[in-house]
């Protein structure tokens, strides 16, 4: 659809969209001590975003192929029938996948039911109204995590009266109604973050159906979670939003967002010591692996034959997602191997310049096959260890808990008595574009021949 705009409508969308993408990848703090203005900060510039696309009158915009705004002042819409047009030419133009896609981050919220969402009352915002917003999110939120929103009265209508009730909320924050220490209120900051991820997600809703593939709510972030029997890490969505702005620790806007397929696709199993996870053609990339395996494997196996993370950045890295201090304790010009301990477990890390099958002749066991980024060409392995090499580890080094794959399956791509047992999942924001193979595969499958 927007190959059909004409020029200043074009142009009109194109300046909202980059503010939007630049919104949605932005963590604001504010001196002194760096403390965090998010979600405030976010939502107000969210507001003004939704503002400016509401205040056009898009049905008639491509209807006439010109950029037509609403009256403003005595004889326009008002600000309620405004967004219900908005929304109205968002439903006729959307898919059912693209729907799914733009409110796919709330599943994220976690319980709306708390206490924490009973809102302050006032002159315009009663307690009623409020539980009727986070009840309606929630319905978006279980409808989003299971890919069953429509593009029906069902879901459309709830979408107005949560817009009117934001509305609200916006009205008293830039009236004065809310004083600066009652918005630093830690329930008063849970739901700021739930006002700003919908709205968020209602102008992805916009951008999905003028046909952009980039859009704000596939850059949210979930919050990262790892339980043990002694200690919980917990990441949460600011500081993931943080991590991957600034790219140095190694963490990709997609991360959290496997993480979540992670959680859904794996049968949870205490780590058996010597569980190894192999990553090969690892490259830099190892801080997010070592959190995906963190709470299947005692072992982290990274291969690379060319450049790989120095010890800076290795612990840096480990420091910045909360792991605290990792010591070296061998070094050589093939292997180098960090440790750390989480949950009272002793973890290790194996930095291997080698060639990628040289896992084969280790003593260990595979507990999970991560890979991402190879390619055929010109820096890339040239190995389809997908294809050749990972069938060979299913049926000789496999974990007595059975073996979880994590794989973009290239180049070469996947066998079939494979592939067939894993969940294709596509992130919306993946930094390669690609999408990953997922799932477990339990040990009476490793001896399974290909068709």
């Amino acid at each position: 659809m927007i190959d059909e705009l004409d020029g200043a409508t074009l142009s009109f969308v194109e300046s909202i969209h980059r503010v939007h993408l630049e919104n949605a990848k932005t963590v604001y703090t504010a001196s002194p001590g760096n403390r965090s203005t998010s979600p405030l900060t976010n939502f107000v510039f969210e507001t003004f975003l939704f503002n400016s696309l509401y205040s056009v009158d898009w049905i008639s915009t491509c209807e006439q192929r010109r950029l037509i705004r609403f009256d403003i002042g005595k004889g326009g819409p008002g600000e309620s029938k405004k967004q219900r047009e908005f929304v109205k030419f968002c439903r006729k133009n959307i898919s059912e996948a693209g729907l799914n896609l733009a409110f796919r981050p709330l599943a994220s919220l976690g319980d709306l039911s708390g206490a924490w969402t009973d809102v302050t009352e006032d002159d315009r915002i009663s307690s009623e109204m409020g539980r009727s917003f986070f009840g309606e999110v929630e319905q978006f939120a279980n409808g989003a995590s299971v890919q069953e929103l429509r593009p029906s009265k069902k879901y459309f209508d709830p979408i107005d009266s949560c817009l009117y009730f934001i509305y609200l909320v916006r009205n008293n924050i830039f009236h004065g109604q809310k004083k600066l220490g009652e918005i630093y209120d830690r329930d008063q900051m849970k739901r700021l973050k739930v006002y700003d991820l919908f709205l968020r997600c209602i102008n992805s809703l916009f951008f999905i159906a003028l046909g952009k593939s980039d859009f704000g709510s596939a850059y949210a972030q979930f919050p990262i979670k790892i339980g043990g029997e002694h200690e919980t890490l917990e990441m949460p969505a600011e500081k993931l939003v943080g991590l991957a702005a600034r790219r140095r620790f190694g963490i990709k806007q997609e991360d959290s967002w496997l993480f979540q397929a992670i959680q859904r696709e794996s049968k949870s199993a205490a780590p058996i010591e010597g569980d190894s996870l192999f990553y090969p053609s690892a490259g830099s990339d190892f801080i997010f692996p070592v959190l995906a395996g963190l709470q299947s494997c005692t072992d982290f196996h990274f291969f690379e034959i060319g450049t790989q993370p120095d010890s800076m950045k290795i612990k840096s890295s480990l420091r910045a997602v909360g792991f605290g201090s990792a010591e070296k304790i061998e070094s050589s010009n093939s292997l180098k191997v960090y440790e750390f301990e989480f949950d009272k477990i002793r973890r290790r890390l194996f930095f291997h310049k080698r060639n990628n099958l040289a896992f084969e002749s280790l003593d260990v066991s595979l507990r999970f096959f991560f890979r991402r980024g190879d390619s055929p060409g010109e820096g890339g392995s040239g190995q389809l260890l997908d294809q050749d090499l990972l069938p060979q580890l299913l049926r000789t080094k496999a974990s007595a808990n059975g073996v979880f794959v994590l794989t973009d399956g290239e180049p070469g791509g996947l066998p079939e008595s494979i592939a067939s047992k894993l969940t294709q999942f596509y992130p919306p924001n993946s930094h390669r574009d690609r999408e990953y193979f997922v799932g477990e595969m339990p040990p009476e499958l490793f001896m399974l021949k290909e068709a």
